[in-house]
């Protein structure tokens, strides 16, 4: 009797096993289902969505950069730089955790179709000076639409070793799971619709239910959330996310205000003042299956709220950025805002006015110059601009130049000329002014006696004041404009220029591929030079694999504008596969 009943034990265990195995690998259901908003209350504050997490793994997985991290032997690099306290606790039990194909299988079966991270507004309940970190779990969700649907986690569950699952209590006709994690935190789940719903606090499970069969008003049917969905277009989305800044500021202000002493709260003080208007924020990247990959985000502005003087700035016209075509076509990162104001910026630094006297006192004594004509001398635009360091270089400093934009360029003139007076007398250092004639412009070069590697400079370009560490920075932008062989020319970067040569308010260009070497050279030669011991071991075993993989990412532009009530970000990034 006993070996038949062993018999039937081993077959239902072989049963189990296959079952497991055919409901894990069987095609997902192609109804889409309920929207995941549709479980959360409309006070939801935060909103992560992560879409198709297993293609997104499985690409990563696959890309130059996992593969050049899966080649770092980390804990042996780190024993033999001599910094074995940096290697984390249980790092190889996580490894072989990931690694494992069958913990992939079930976390892709949960979260891999589609999975979100939500934060409501009782999350803000460890905000105050006798918060248990458990409080900071308060108003956290979780929901995830699993592979076969959300029945699914009750089949896992009692698979899964250190998992005590428990039903509770339910809600209205609703059943609750408890499941008791192997560290001892409770997760309470429920199904709905085919999504699973999970919170760490048992009401917060309780208002996601109430969401969803409409006791509450529910996420979904908040008007500015689904404003902002529709204002993100249209997409294969990645990863979506969705704040909202009116419900959540004056909730943090309160809670602040209940126990904060006024000092304590400086630094949220700054934060709430740059965004005070905001009403909410967005955020969505897509994957349309290309070589550039998209992303957009939005800021909704509630315009009466806003700072007077950031929406000056905000709303000033767009214009297109000029300094695309001064930039050499290597050029391995640039910067340009449209919307610059010194005066702006040193107010926004520098709250007090008697610091702000303070600061012009400072800066007219040093430079000579009256801080007011400084002010005066300069328009809206700033640019940087950035190429790679020169291959001869004893230092591998990287070329750095800055444009201005300035009505009247004889200032800013007269004042680099007081400050290279000024370091003559104070150091004792002879300092000459060379002058150069490419094409039309007159560069002017200040001598260094300290090598070849700095060499300042600056120059009159159109409606620009340019000033460079090295003035054949200067000259290699003359030579850019005059022959067209400029950035704008360049082919990688007309692979992400959708609208960053158009009129905008801000764009950035990053050529990743080139900039992580410039940054493997600077930190090679801190670490051969400067650091000493084996941190160059850091350098060659861990940072360069990384930099090297991030040589993926060949570039990427971003550019900045306004559409009515909304600033606007779009990112286009050129992905090596």
């Amino acid at each position: 009797m006993m070996k038949k009943n062993l018999i039937l034990f081993i077959l239902l265990i072989f049963s189990a096993t296959g079952f497991a195995a055919w409901y894990l690998m069987k095609q997902p259901d192609p109804a889409d289902g309920p929207h995941l908003a549709s479980v959360l209350p409309a006070d939801t504050l935060l909103l992560l969505r992560i879409n198709h997490a297993e293609k997104q793994m499985e690409e990563l997985r696959n890309s130059p950069l996992a593969k050049a991290i899966e080649g770092m032997d980390l804990e042996a690099s780190l024993e033999r730089a001599g910094f074995p306290y940096l290697i984390p606790d249980g790092m190889r039990n996580y490894r072989e955790w990931l690694s494992s194909k069958w913990n992939q299988k079930i976390f892709n079966s949960i979260f891999g179709r589609e999975a979100a991270l939500a934060i409501l507004p009782e999350a803000l309940a460890f905000m105050t000076p006798y918060a248990e970190p458990e409080d900071m779990l308060k108003g956290i969700a979780i929901i995830a639409r699993p592979v076969q649907g959300a029945a699914l986690a009750s089949f896992i569950s009692p698979w899964a070793p250190g998992l005590d699952v428990s039903e509770i209590a339910p809600h209205g006709n609703t059943k609750i799971r408890q499941i008791t994690l192997a560290n001892g935190m409770a997760l309470f789940t429920s199904d709905r619709e085919g999504l699973m719903l999970g919170a760490f606090h048992l009401e917060t499970l309780k208002r996601m239910l109430d969401a969803s069969s409409g006791s509450i008003a529910s996420l979904e049917n908040n008007k500015n959330f689904n404003a902002m969905e529709k204002a993100l277009d249209d997409g294969p989305r990645t990863l979506s996310f969705y704040g909202d800044l009116a419900t959540a500021l004056p909730l943090v202000d309160a809670k602040l205000a209940s126990f904060a002493e006024a000092d304590d709260v400086n630094d949220w003080n700054d934060i709430r003042k740059m965004l005070q208007g905001f009403k909410n924020f967005g955020y969505a990247r897509f994957n349309e299956g290309t070589e550039v990959r998209r992303s957009l985000g939005r800021a909704g502005m509630d315009k009466k709220e806003m700072d007077p003087a950031l929406l000056a700035l905000l709303e000033r016209p767009a214009r297109k950025p000029e300094p695309l075509w001064m930039a050499p076509p290597e050029t391995e990162l640039f910067f340009w805002d449209g919307s610059f104001d010194l005066e702006y910026t040193i107010q926004s630094v520098l709250e007090d006015p008697e610091d702000q006297a303070a600061f012009r006192g400072a800066f007219e004594m040093q430079t000579g110059i009256l801080f007011e004509d400084l002010i005066h001398s300069l328009g809206h635009e700033m640019a940087f601009i950035m190429t790679e360091a020169d291959e001869d270089s004893v230092f591998p400093l990287p070329r750095l130049a800055i444009m201005l934009e300035s009505p009247s360029p004889d200032i800013l003139t007269s004042l680099m000329q007081n400050l290279v007076n000024k370091t003559e007398a104070t150091f004792g250092i002879p300092l000459q002014l060379q002058p150069h004639s490419i094409g039309n412009v007159e560069i002017t070069q200040v001598q260094i006696p300290m090598g070849e590697d700095i060499q300042p400079g600056w120059a009159t370009m159109g409606r620009y004041f340019v000033f460079a560490l090295h003035w054949e920075s200067i000259a290699d932008m003359v030579r850019a404009e005059s022959s067209g062989n400029n950035l704008v020319s360049d082919a990688l970067f007309q692979s992400v220029d959708k609208g960053l040569s158009g009129k905008n308010k801000s764009v950035t260009y990053v050529r990743s591929e080139a900039l992580m070497d410039t940054v493997l050279a600077m930190a090679m030669w801190q670490a051969t030079n400067l650091a000493g011991g084996n941190t160059h071991v850091l350098v060659s075993e861990i940072l360069a694999p990384v930099l090297e993989g991030l040589k993926m990412y060949r570039a990427s532009g971003s550019r900045g504008y306004t559409e009515k009530d909304d600033v606007v970000f779009q990112t286009f990034t050129h992905i090596r596969k």
